[in-house]
């Protein structure tokens, strides 16, 4: 977390750094402190939410695929009660970041003003859930793919992990419903050219009040 704190806030305008040792220059590759201040928040919400399977899911976004999966642990003598179905895109397209994505949510219920999720710590169920491009800065053309990951013991118990990985329909829209409690979490990735060059993750949390 200190690591990401310390590279995020880097001036922008910074061309290079001197190594230790040598003081040779390296030279940066495309400014980096938005990345760094995610993945910053990205730790600080998996610290604090230490012992949940959500926390899991967020150091594997930070760490990559290889970060171990709890289950393996804690399930490797019984059969699993549910299906593992989550895709990952690094077995699709390789991986080679080039510009930035954000995504946000339009939430809307009937007699209800439709408010953006990310305003929203947590959801009601039964809100209708339009996830779409809010900013990006790769140029046209593209393909954009979803992902939608539902976490915790109510997903495992329906058998609702989910986790494919979708083409969007041309749109760059993906519509979905809040329809039990728990944590989600949605992935978009923007692939040109044949590789994965922006992504963004948003949690989407659900209560029953």
């Amino acid at each position: 977390k200190d690591f990401f704190d310390f590279l995020a806030t880097q001036k922008d305008d910074q061309e290079y750094w001197l190594a230790p040792g040598s003081n040779k220059r390296v030279y940066k590759k495309g400014n980096f402190t938005a990345k760094a201040k995610k993945a910053k928040n990205r730790c600080e919400d998996a610290i604090k939410k230490d012992g949940n399977e959500s926390a899991r899911l967020l150091w594997k976004r930070i760490f990559g695929r290889q970060f171990p999966n709890k289950e393996v642990v804690e399930k490797s003598f019984s059969e699993p009660v549910f299906k593992d179905t989550e895709e990952f895109i690094e077995d699709r397209f390789p991986i080679s970041i080039k510009g930035s994505l954000s995504i946000n949510c339009r939430v809307a219920q009937d007699g209800f003003r439709p408010a953006l999720l990310r305003n929203l710590p947590i959801l009601k169920s039964k809100y209708s859930l339009e996830f779409f491009i809010e900013s990006t800065s790769i140029e046209e053309p593209f393909e954009v793919y979803w992902k939608v990951l539902n976490i915790g013991s109510e997903a495992e118990k329906r058998n609702m992990v989910r986790g494919q990985i979708v083409k969007d329909e041309g749109r760059a829209v993906r519509k979905e419903t809040s329809t039990f409690k728990g944590e989600h979490i949605v992935d978009a990735y923007i692939v040109k050219n044949g590789f994965v060059v922006a992504r963004d993750t948003i949690p989407v949390n659900i209560d029953e009040f």
